[in-house]
């Protein structure tokens, strides 16, 4: 292993990165006019019905 100082992060530290990341790069693209919030809502609903099957609801 490298001399390199490992840190740990808890499981809510993780997930609170990933959502303020995925948040922020929603907001970069919606601001430069190459995503809308109802097209990013409408890719969610599609990746959910392909990954979980369309009889699952919100």
């Amino acid at each position: 292993m490298s001399n390199e100082k490992l840190e740990q992060v808890d499981l809510e530290q993780l997930l609170l990165s990933q959502l303020y990341t995925h948040q922020a790069l929603v907001n970069v693209l919606e601001r430069k006019g190459l995503l809308s919030k109802e097209e990013l809502i409408n890719e969610l609903k599609a990746l959910k019905n392909v990954t979980c099957g369309p009889e699952v609801q919100n």
